[in-house]
């Protein structure tokens, strides 16, 4: 678990330095991986913090900082295992609730995501960095957007954006000078947004919860399902088309599942979102 480059661009696309976040909550105590670089460019140097709760608050004012856990190994300050509800006193407390690499890890992940949605506030801020393609064996799962974006669907949510950022080595922090991704909305596209790579892919998730009651998700369907449920789309005969014609549609299936294609996804620059606005800085 962890907070990279990346994660920071992408939070301060959202909260730019020195705003006010109100009560804060990591889950687990996640390693500050942040370059030294990267760390100067936000305008600090080596902050000696282990952790990313205790750099936190020099960038972000916060009113409080707490971190929940499993174990109590990390001195985490709640300690709670997340496949199992929480208790009510940790109900609508937080206005931000980051992620950094924990839910790949939790076998019951629909419930610790329903967990994290129940301790925001309404109007609170969901942030998750976990895994997406190729990194198989780092634990129980690899996530998709489509995922994302059905969960995040509903009226209880707003404004949600999800990024994918593609690194050379299964340990992201080794090289962060990748570009991320923003993904386009299957819902949007009417379709499946694939994508098919040879190098590890993190993905970013951060989402707002309305005024909306919530208590947990309905029952989630697949996008593309939704639709053909719907018939808005006619099914393809195979069994009539030619291995020639197949084979060719396979090729420009490897590249709509790419990054090439700008339909799906949008390139950007890691330090883009900082850029666009330079009192983030």
């Amino acid at each position: 678990m962890g907070i990279l480059n990346k994660d920071i661009a992408l939070l301060l696309s959202k909260f730019p330095k020195g705003t006010s976040i109100g009560n804060v909550l990591t889950i687990g105590r996640l390693n500050n991986r942040i370059d030294k670089d990267f760390m100067q460019r936000i305008g600090f140097h080596d902050e000696g913090c282990f952790y990313f709760d205790e750099l936190l608050p020099k960038i972000w004012k916060a009113r409080i900082v707490e971190s929940l856990d499993v174990s109590s190994y990390q001195k985490s300050s709640i300690v709670h295992d997340l496949n199992f509800p929480i208790d009510d006193s940790l109900l609508n407390k937080y206005d931000l609730v980051i992620e950094g690499g924990s839910l790949e890890h939790i076998f019951n992940f629909p419930v610790a995501l329903t967990n994290l949605v129940k301790m925001l506030k309404p109007g609170g801020t969901l942030f998750m960095s976990t895994m997406a393609n190729n990194h198989c064996g780092h634990g129980f799962y690899q996530f998709s957007p489509e995922l994302f974006f059905s969960v995040f669907s509903g009226e209880s949510f707003k404004n949600l954006s999800i990024y994918l950022a593609p690194s050379y080595f299964p340990g992201a922090e080794l090289f962060q000078k990748s570009f991320i991704y923003k993904v386009e909305s299957p819902i949007k596209i009417k379709g499946r947004v694939g994508l098919r790579t040879n190098s590890p892919i993190t993905i970013n998730v951060m989402v707002e919860r309305t005024e909306k009651y919530f208590d947990e998700f309905e029952s989630i369907i697949q996008s593309d399902y939704k639709i053909a449920h719907k018939n808005l789309y006619k099914e393809n005969n195979f069994s009539k088309q030619n291995n020639l014609r197949l084979f060719f549609r396979g090729l420009k299936q490897i590249y709509t599942y790419s990054f090439f294609n700008k339909r799906f996804y949008k390139k950007t620059k890691l330090l883009d979102l900082l850029n666009e606005n330079s009192d983030r800085l």
